[in-house]
């Protein structure tokens, strides 16, 4: 997830809707926001085929 933000923040500077001041500003805040991550370790594969299956079922 934290990769994720990071990745949003730098997409949303080189597109020109944030100055690189403001994502700084907002990945800090986020890391104040006091948002608990877990490990997601061994759930790939398990999240990869879900998904295939959702899609697989046409819902």
């Amino acid at each position: 997830m934290i990769a994720e933000c990071a990745n949003i923040l730098w997409k949303k500077v080189q597109r020109g809707e944030l100055m690189p001041d403001e994502a700084k500003m907002a990945s800090q805040l986020l890391e104040r926001a006091g948002i608990e991550t877990v490990s997601m370790h061994g759930m790939l594969q398990w999240a990869t085929e879900s998904r295939c299956q959702f899609f697989a079922s046409g819902l």
